[in-house]
């Protein structure tokens, strides 16, 4: 397995590669996240002193005290010059570097001379006290919508002047790594900014890469799922009040407004639980629990909620957002279906087959003309119940908001 050591943009911190670090860890990967001196939850230690040289720094003495080799090194935006100086200066624990839209200098030269002459002037005025710079983009330039841009963008802080002032030094020895360059299809405000460097990798025989996100690719994971699915699937819609649902008459999940979850891993959590119960759809997978929609907190309803929630959590791991919090939450939810169906292992064998189709469907939602034969043998299991197209919701209450009585 591989070492890889993840280095953030301007503004931001170890933190923002929570969620790709944890679904690396889970491949087998060891996984580090340094946050660089003045920034994140190290934003009391900015001064006027620090500059790119430190952030260089900060990463090579974790590679030291940790004894790291045979690094895969990851430089995201601004993070692209700290490991370009990193990598020169200790190539013998270096692999590859991989630049996320990453700043590529070269020798003698500083971030501020990659960036457009007016957005440095702007950057310099707006430095307070001289050396912090406040973010310069709006939420919209970063392309990240909804709770989870709102979530991110409360995280960012200030940058120290001197790190984009300080010309990056290199004897040449990182030229004889391999390098790889992503381009993020999505990051159109800021496109500009990346050309050079893309061109830089075609001309040097890069290996190089387009992924479909916006610029800050490691926050934006569980949006591409859900929209990929919803492209091809059912219809969101954001309601007011408390209650998230989902609609088959209709074909529609219902999700209360983004800011009335504590974060975004709620936010999404409950999203995938109700995309879960979307799959049941007649034209999808045709699951009993959707199409013969039974009474309230019947045995066929709880075992719906089992599939969906066993649904949520699989799709929270393949995103890298089953936190502790989202999976406390998911496990008392499954707890709770367990005990209404008696602990009967042979409907939990069930509801885990159903939600490793619903899974396997929202990921990849190409698959969804299929049924395959095990997933109707699932379905001819079940009793009858009431026709199909029923009106009713499956409903569920957003994680932090009181559930109402009965």
């Amino acid at each position: 397995m591989a070492v890889f050591v993840l280095v953030h943009g301007g503004w931001g911190g170890g933190w923002e590669w929570a969620e790709v670090s944890r679904r690396l860890a889970v491949g087998g990967h060891e996984v580090y996240r340094p946050t660089l001196t003045g920034c994140g939850e190290r934003s009391h230690l900015i001064s006027a002193s620090v500059d790119l040289d430190t952030h260089i720094e900060d990463v090579l003495g974790l590679l030291w005290y940790e004894d790291l080799r045979d690094v895969i090194l990851v430089g995201q935006s601004a993070g692209g010059s700290v490991a370009t100086g990193v990598a020169d200066r200790a190539p013998e624990r270096v692999r590859r570097i991989v630049y996320v839209e990453g700043f590529a200098l070269g020798d003698g030269e500083a971030m501020v001379d990659a960036l457009p002459a007016e957005f440095v002037a702007a950057l310099r005025e707006s430095a307070i006290d001289g050396y912090r710079l406040p973010l310069p983009f709006s939420p919209a330039e970063l392309e990240i919508e909804g709770s989870v841009g709102r979530w991110y963008v409360e995280r960012l802080g200030f940058h120290p002047l001197g790190a984009f002032e300080q010309p990056l030094r290199l004897t040449g020895a990182v030229d004889r790594l391999a390098r790889s360059y992503v381009r993020c299809s999505r990051n159109v405000e800021l496109e500009h900014y990346f050309t050079r460097f893309v061109e830089r990798a075609h001309d040097e025989g890069w290996d190089y890469r387009v992924v479909d996100a916006p610029h800050d690719a490691q926050i934006a994971e569980p949006q591409a799922v859900l929209d990929a699915y919803l492209a091809a699937g059912p219809r969101l819609v954001h309601v007011a009040g408390d209650r998230a649902a989902y609609q088959p008459a209709t074909d529609t999940i219902r999700l209360p407004q983004p800011a009335q979850f504590r974060t975004p891993q709620d936010y999404y959590g409950t999203a995938f639980h109700e995309a879960g119960h979307s799959t049941g759809h007649p034209s999808r997978l045709n699951r009993p629990g959707i199409t013969s929609f039974d009474h309230f907190g019947s045995g066929r309803y709880a075992r719906e909620e089992l599939a969906a929630e066993m649904t949520s959590a699989l799709l929270c791991a393949q995103t890298g957002i089953d936190t502790p919090a989202v999976f406390d939450n998911s496990a008392s939810y499954i707890a709770g279906w367990l005990t209404a169906l008696d602990n009967d292992h042979k409907l939990v064998i069930t509801a885990a087959a159903q939600a490793q189709h619903a899974s396997d469907l929202i990921s990849q939602p190409e698959r969804q003309p299929a049924i395959d034969a095990s997933q109707r043998t699932i379905a001819a299991e079940d009793e009858a119940g009431p026709a199909a197209g029923s009106t009713a919701a499956l409903a569920v209450p957003v994680p932090q908001l009181e559930p109402e009585a009965g």
